[in-house]
């Protein structure tokens, strides 16, 4: 279920910072939206995310955003390596229902015993976290060129670091709706929402979330929309360090976890990351500011552009890349636990009410 079958090429948009095809009309809806004097509430409606009825244009534009994954086995732990798999996956599926199937295959031809293996991933000797959406692990660690998506199946941990192991289904089940109510609370503070829904609701939304299907997703969250919004869910990537690392600093993918006022949602995008990440504004060259692969307008507001582009687990992911470990800003001291220990977000206990401006 986590490996997409390749779509013809005119059935697919490749978003990045200088857009063609379908994502250059997502980003012709995107700025139209946030070049508009019209008020919020019909901007949303026009958005598909306020009290109209369907997504919007720029929405079906940006869920129809995919990337081709190449998976490679870490050469060590076969006999002979074998051939990788190649997939194409849904900017909008988390990384571990895109390569689930590729990651029980290659496992199957592993030499390494199951009960001693620590199953993880990586790219450019980066440990991926399986948690974040795939468009915007790649945004935050490869250049929008550097494709396919280059990821290596890992079955051995050197000792110290900092990963989190990769899930069983069962694990995977239970995060994928933490996470998805991690965003509903701090876009409605109340998950009752989340509650209308069945156990069949429950399936058609993880397997609409990995397919990049609006059409059996939209459906369902309208049914959920009976609260006004209250905040606006926020993600910030970037490619960080861990400091407490034992063998020095080690790279990681650094989430930071906030959330805007709708209030303050005239708020810009550079206000935010000023706010956040107050030592970007001084590294040059300056890195470049994605969303779901395009290139963001600095003074675009947050709330426009989460109408079009927040991912289904209702965060805003801005990607951050530089192409290296940014320098003079705030960076994670924490690791999240594994699974199996009783976390599914990073840094938030199972169950948890979800923070905010805190790095992961």
């Amino acid at each position: 279920a986590g490996v997409l079958p390749s779509p013809s090429p005119s059935a697919v948009a490749f978003p990045g910072p200088c857009p063609s095809g379908g994502a250059a009309r997502l980003a012709a809806e995107a700025t139209c939206m946030a070049s508009s004097t019209a008020p919020a509430d019909a901007r949303a409606q026009e958005a598909g995310l306020g009290k109209a009825s369907g997504p919007s244009r720029a929405a079906r534009l940006n869920w129809r955003g995919g990337l081709p994954l190449l998976i490679e086995g870490e050469p060590s732990a076969f006999d002979r390596p074998p051939l990788p798999v190649f997939t194409f996956a849904s900017r909008q599926a988390h990384l571990a229902q895109a390569v689930g199937a590729a990651v029980a295959e290659l496992s199957r031809l592993a030499l390494v015993p199951a009960p001693l293996r620590t199953v993880w991933l990586s790219c450019q000797g980066v440990p991926l976290r399986w948690e974040l959406p795939v468009g915007a692990l790649f945004d935050t660690l490869c250049s929008q060129q550097a494709l396919p998506f280059r990821i290596q199946l890992n079955f051995s941990a050197p000792d110290g670091a900092h990963l989190v192991p990769f899930p069983n289904p069962d694990q995977l089940k239970k995060a994928f709706f933490h996470w998805f109510k991690q965003g509903m609370f701090l876009r409605f503070r109340s998950r009752e929402p989340f509650t209308k829904l069945g156990p069949a609701e429950d399936e058609q939304m993880r397997d609409s979330v990995a397919a990049g299907s609006i059409d059996g997703y939209w459906p369902l969250l309208e049914r959920m929309s009976v609260l006004p919004p209250r905040a606006i869910p926020v993600r910030i990537l970037y490619l960080g360090y861990f400091i407490e690392a034992p063998g020095g600093l080690e790279r990681q993918t650094v989430c930071r976890q906030t959330s805007v006022p709708v209030e303050e949602g005239t708020q810009s995008v550079s206000a935010l990351l000023s706010s956040e990440l107050p030592g970007l504004a001084e590294i040059q060259p300056a890195p470049q500011v994605l969303c779901q692969g395009l290139a963001v307008p600095l003074d675009i507001p947050i709330v426009q552009l989460f109408e079009p582009l927040a991912h289904p687990d209702l965060f805003l992911y801005l990607c951050i890349y530089s192409g290296a470990p940014l320098a003079g800003v705030p960076v994670s001291v924490e690791h999240p636990d594994p699974p199996d220990q009783g976390t599914t977000e990073p840094g938030v206990p199972f169950g948890a009410e979800p923070s905010s401006g805190v790095d992961h």
